[in-house]
């Protein structure tokens, strides 16, 4: 075949041949066109998707052979579409070689669609280049035709033909790119339907174009056969169709198997994951064959483990609760019957025998021919929690307790049960200090307990009051280790929620605890949630009754003038007080208009105003003048209040007002007094403490660095002792002038007490600047003498420093610091100062030089024991004595063991030194017992000491060393404190002592540490001592009372003797022998005294009378509550009188001033509540105490002015009131 270019100027040769063609082969071949491109973009969209790189070159490549090849089998369709009056055959070579160019041009084409962004000129240049590999396709594929004719090519048609081959490549590429890299999946979408469309006809009619620029003519030679037959090239080019055919159909559905497959098995997972998190398992029952298949989670809920679990019908049905068996053979009946959802709640057996609630809902999705269930599918879900929380509200709903106490122990009871939990408790704030809490009732270990009061700080209990809920699942101990408490419960998980009341204030909480983890279920919050509402409402009302109990008695007892009128200003009501204020009488008033006006001294603008907030606000407060009937001015605080009905008009003004004349001429004075030094006139502590925050916040705004001093005066306890009071006060005087022209007027000069002063030094620019004033400071102080009268003293001062922020701490931290540092001045030889070292290498100094102080006593043999005896106050007879540890120091004196104990607290000296005393004290008795004298001794023993492994063979061995002395004449005590640290270890030795050795115990201190009744119950201690602390006030103070009240109650109940110490007064033994405690020690009995000294003691100690003359009484309940209160009586008079004639900085604490919080105000009221006395004398001794208490008020009042012989000489009227309260506490004995 001869293949010519023809334009204008060339001549044809031969005859034109005629060409037909075959409709059918020229649909088929644009079919397959399509087809291919159907295919070659579905693998597109796999490129584009593929991440990796590889993965988008292995589907380039298999997209563009499929789409190459389907371009090529179109081609020689269409060829074969055309029918010639020769025959013609295809050069095999040429045929497979023209594959190239389409495979090449689809490759790029491809390539560029899955690119993620795509350029105009890469538009072009892909369109451009799939173009011409189309047209070198097509046109090497004629030129593989053979036969005995000449191809003659129009110029005009080849050129133009090329030219819309690529036109119409660009079009196709860019329709290609709509809708790139759709998420939804569809196997014949609209867009790719019209893609495939486009691609495929655009290639055909490339192809019929370039077809319709050739012409075929007769050539005079042989007829050659060299070639492939057309028939063969129709059968290859058929293989190729059907394989591009079945790609394009198989292709996607194989994908897309694939990925339905992924899906599935990821939401089978995604379901099973949701249904375990909700403790939810499916089920699938087999009605016609007794067959059930479950989840593994449905295992686990019975407490089986999966691979151990079978079931079946029979078996499901044969562990349903007999109670509800027939709810759910109705249910599963219901279910047979219809397609829809059932739902049921059953209980179901578990594994261990106990049951679970579970929620059923179950759906037929199968039925045979019959229309009966083959196959039911269903989800069982844990409902036991909701199924507890419900069973409380219901009990709660159905009970009715008579008052709040009862209420609250049933709520703790249900709660703990339904739970299964140890401990729950209901708690509430105190209403004095936020930081501690009473609890209202307790449940624990299936029992109520004790109720507890504890400070919040450090406990879970103070989280809970800051937010909604408060849950801690497990390691509870750990993450509030200082809440010892939680050790004590043994404590794992905690649960709490707070009470909020109507104000949304919290006033308490809930708590749960347990020794295992705890799991927080929305049931139960939402039961917590509706049992604080409950405990709320409860403590609402309750507060509400008392509020109108308190109502009645408030307006005929309160000391403020109460005046009601009507909503036309028409006086209605008034109380005793404003009688007693004003001099009017009820008669005078009543029916009187009143618009709270004063005296005139205000302006007519003021009462506008007044009224002006009363009608748009409701209340009114403030100060203004009035007149007596006498004529007399005074000064009144008012407030005035409206009350409305429920339609919101006025119905009466309440105005409440009290005489302010003497507090509003004291107030400046008082003032004065709160914040300055009597003596010095310096800032005192809390001045101080106000200049403080300021400096604090002046050196942070500023960047300047704050120096805090504390200074100490140098010897000056001698100046005291040698020379008097009065001489140390005139000394502190000329100190304090020297002082204050040493430093600036912005720093601050205060003075805390005796001869400790405080200074704050301002704007300080470094170290050296705050040195460079501390010289001035010592040097002022020490240059020259100070003179009082006609002695001359020399006096120097220890200082200690620390810059606040270098040392970045809160201010009592800054102040410790400071005195730390003044003691190492102290230390270091006085009239200097030290700056605080932050690293603490200036306490370990300190604490290693005292260490070594003690280690050097002990060698020189400077510490001795002192002894102290102790007593039977009812019968005077010597019990015993306390051995109480004495360092004479060879420059101090005789110094306390609370001076120097603390620094060797848990060290190998606490321990030498323990064994120290007890030799020495075993050592005593031994010689006591040669000189005929028997007396048990105690001896403190420090916890550290008593956990030694070597305590109890030393013991032995010293008991040893002393055969005449019987281990009974030994006693040891422990501090309650340090009997927290470790109760099992310390029991153990306890018990070792006791059982083994004969050695009675002690618990010291009792009542101050943090569980006492812990400490009661779990040790084996046969003596209990009362701390001091509490004896002290207990006359004057009625909480201190109630404590030592409850402490002999609970060694009563666990059998322990018991012992009060320091009695320093003999109304406090009378107090404790009414109170049930007989025995004693203190200074009133004895001061502790040397060895020697007790046997002189012994001869000449003279049992108090008082106390003996109550062994011959015997007195009933009712006279014990008398001679109490003749206690407090005497008591309160007597320190109140006392005080009157002291000097105002030597008065320890004035007697309680409010009538119903002191001692004899309480002893009234519990006795109101009972029936040992009747209600008209207890009504008039209340009358009595308030005189008493009115009088009291009015001395103190003049004392604090300054009006000392006004507040003495009316010391009578006092004493009136006085005689008449205890006369007829007397008649009623």
């Amino acid at each position: 075949m001869v293949i010519v270019m023809m334009d204008h100027n060339t001549a044809a040769l031969g005859t034109a041949l005629l060409e037909t063609y075959s409709v059918p082969l020229i649909f088929l071949s644009i079919l397959i066109a399509v087809l291919a491109s159907f295919t070659a973009f579905g693998l597109a969209e796999r490129q584009y998707s593929s991440v990796h790189k590889i993965h988008k070159i292995m589907w380039n490549i298999f997209g563009a052979i499929a789409m190459g090849l389907g371009i090529w089998a179109m081609h020689f369709i269409g060829m074969l579409a055309l029918s010639l009056p020769v025959p013609v055959y295809y050069d095999i070579f040429i045929t497979f070689i023209s594959i190239i160019p389409a495979v090449s041009a689809c490759g790029v084409i491809l390539w560029v669609m899955a690119q993620n962004k795509i350029r105009i000129r890469d538009v072009w240049v892909g369109g451009t280049l799939l173009g011409l590999g189309i047209g070198s396709m097509h046109y090497m594929g004629m030129a593989a035709m053979i036969m005995d004719a000449e191809m003659i090519h129009h110029t005009e048609l080849f050129y133009l033909s090329i030219i819309l081959a690529v036109i119409l490549s660009i079009v196709v590429v860019t329709v290609s790119l709509q809708n790139r890299g759709s998420t939804e999946y569809k196997f014949l979408s609209k867009g790719l339907l019209v893609k495939s469309l486009v691609m495929g006809g655009g290639t055909s009619a490339i192809h019929y174009i370039a077809m319709a620029s050739v012409d075929f003519r007769t050539l005079p030679l042989t007829p050659s056969s060299n070639g492939m037959d057309a028939d063969i090239l129709l059968l290859i080019v058929s293989v190729v169709s059907m394989g591009i055919l079945l790609i394009a159909i198989a292709l996607p559905f194989a994908l897309r198997y694939k990925q339905v497959l992924i899906e599935l098995n990821n939401n089978f997972r995604n379901l099973d994951f949701a249904l375990k998190s909700s403790n939810q398992a499916w089920v699938e029952f087999y009605p016609q064959t007794g067959n059930i298949i479950t989840s593994n989670e449905y295992a686990r809920l019975l407490d089986y483990a999966p691979e151990n679990f079978n079931t079946n019908l029979t078996i499901w049905l044969d562990n349903i609760h007999p109670d509800d068996l027939s709810a759910v053979q109705n249910a599963m009946g219901k279910i047979e019957l219809t397609d829809a959802p059932v739902e049921q709640e059953y209980r179901r057996k578990k594994r261990g025998g106990g049951w679970v609630w579970l929620h059923f809902i179950g759906q037929v999705i199968e039925r045979n021919k019959a229309g009966k269930p083959t196959r039911i599918i269903g989800t069982q879900r844990d409902i036991s929690h909701r199924k507890q929380c419900e069973k409380v509200l219901r009990i709660l709903a159905e009970s009715d307790p008579v008052g709040m106490d009862n209420i609250f122990q049933l709520i703790v009871k249900q709660l703990a049960s339904s739970q299964n939990v140890r401990y729950v408790f209901i708690a509430q704030v105190n209403d004095h200090d936020p930081y501690k809490i009473e609890s209202l009732v307790v449940w624990a270990d299936n029992k109520l307990a004790p109720n507890i009061f504890y400070d919040l700080r450090d406990t879970p209990c103070a989280e809970v009051l800051s937010q909604r809920i408060c849950f801690y699942p497990d390691n509870i101990q750990a993450q509030f280790p200082k809440d010892t408490l939680l050790t004590t419960m043994e404590a794992e998980s905690y649960i709490g929620i707070p009470l909020v009341n109507a104000h949304k204030k919290v006033v308490g909480f809930i708590a749960m605890i347990d020794d295992k983890p705890m799991k927080l279920t929305s049931h139960l919050v939402s039961l917590l949630e509706t049992l604080a509402v409950r405990v709320v409402t409860e403590l609402e009302r309750s507060e509400v009754n008392k509020t109108l109990a308190l109502t009645s008695r408030v307006f005929g007892k309160i000391h403020d003038g109460i005046l009601i009128t009507d909503g036309d200003h028409i006086i209605v009501d008034s109380n005793p007080a404003f009688y007693e204020l004003t001099g009017y009488s009820q008669s005078e008033i009543l029916g009187q208009k009143s618009l709270f006006r004063g005296a005139e001294k205000e302006n007519a603008e003021f009462y506008v105003e007044m009224w002006k907030e009363i009608n748009e606000h409701g209340h009114w407060s403030g100060e203004l003048w009035n007149c007596k009937k006498t004529g007399e001015f005074y000064a009144e605080s008012l407030t005035v209040s409206t009350l409305k009905d429920e339609t919101g008009k006025v119905i009466n003004y309440v105005g409440v007002f009290a005489d302010i004349t003497d507090k509003k001429r004291h107030q400046k004075e008082l003032e004065k007094m709160a914040y300055y030094d009597a003596l010095t006139h310096l800032p005192n502590r809390t001045l101080f403490a106000d200049r403080f925050v300021l400096a604090m916040a002046h050196a942070k705004r500023t960047d300047q660095l704050l120096a805090v001093c504390f200074l100490d005066l140098d010897h000056f306890k001698e100046v005291n002792d040698n020379y008097g009071h009065d001489h140390g006060d005139a000394l502190l005087l000329e100190v304090t002038t020297r002082i204050k022209h040493s430093i600036r007027e912005e720093d601050t000069l205060a003075r805390f007490g005796g001869d400790e002063f405080a200074l704050l030094l301002n704007d300080i620019d470094s170290r050296e600047h705050c040195e460079d004033i501390l010289n001035r400071v010592c040097n002022a102080l020490s240059n020259t003498p100070c003179i009082v009268g006609e002695d001359e003293h020399e006096i120097s001062v220890s200082i200690g420093v620390t810059l606040y922020p270098d040392d970045n701490s809160e201010m009592e931290t800054l102040m410790r610091h400071a005195d730390q540092a003044m003691y190492q001045s102290k230390i270091n030889g006085r009239n200097r100062y030290t700056l605080f070292n932050g690293q603490g290498k200036q306490q370990t100094t300190f604490k290693k030089n005292k260490l070594i102080e003690i280690t050097l006593g002990l060698e020189n043999n400077e510490f001795c024991l002192h002894y102290q005896p102790k007593v039977n106050m009812r019968t005077g007879e010597l019990l015993g004595a306390e051995a109480l540890l004495r360092w004479n120091h060879p420059e101090k004196g005789l110094v306390l063991p609370a001076e120097f104990l603390p620094d060797i607290k848990e060290t190998e000296l606490e321990f030498i030194l323990g064994e120290w005393v007890i030799n020495e004290a075993l050592q005593q008795l031994d010689k006591w017992i040669k000189q005929g004298i028997h007396l048990e001794v105690s001896i403190n023993i420090a916890s550290y000491h008593l956990q030694s492994s070597a305590f109890i063979p030393h013991l032995k061995t010293m008991l040893l060393k002393w055969p005449d002395v019987q281990p009974s004449y030994l006693q040891i005590e422990i501090l309650e404190g340090n009997a927290l640290d470790n109760l099992m270890s310390l029991n153990d030795t306890i018990k070792e002592c006791r059982d083994s050795l004969g050695i009675k115990v002690a618990l010291d201190d009792f009542g101050i540490a943090y569980s006492s009744l812990s400490h009661l119950r779990n040790l084996s201690a046969d003596i209990i001592k009362i701390d001091r602390s509490f004896i002290r006030d207990m006359l004057d103070d009625p909480d201190d009372y109630s404590i030592i009240e409850g402490i002999i109650d609970l060694a009563s109940s666990f059998r322990r003797q018991i012992v009060a110490e320091g009695i320093e007064t003999e109304s406090q033994g009378e107090m404790l022998m009414l109170m049930g405690c007989d025995l004693a020690q203190g200074y009133f009995i004895s001061k502790p005294m040397p060895a020697e000294q007790i046997p002189v003691w012994l001869d000449r100690y003279p049992a108090n009378q008082k106390w003996l003359e109550s062994k011959e009484i015997t007195l009933n309940e009712r006279d014990k509550r008398l001679e109490l209160l003749m206690l407090l009586i005497t008591q309160w008079h007597q320190r109140f009188t006392k005080n009157l004639f002291l000097a105002e900085d030597k008065i320890e604490f004035w007697p309680i001033s409010n009538r119903e919080q002191c001692g004899c105000g309480r002893w009234i009221t519990a006795e109101m509540d009972n029936s040992l006395f009747d209600k008209e004398w207890l009504s008039d001794l209340q009358s009595l105490h308030d005189k008493l208490h009115t009088s009291a008020d009015d001395l103190k009042s003049h004392y604090l002015l300054g009006e000392l012989e006004i507040a003495r000489v009316g010391v009578n009227d006092l004493n009136i009131a006085y005689d008449s309260m205890h006369q007829s506490v007397q008649k009623r004995a």
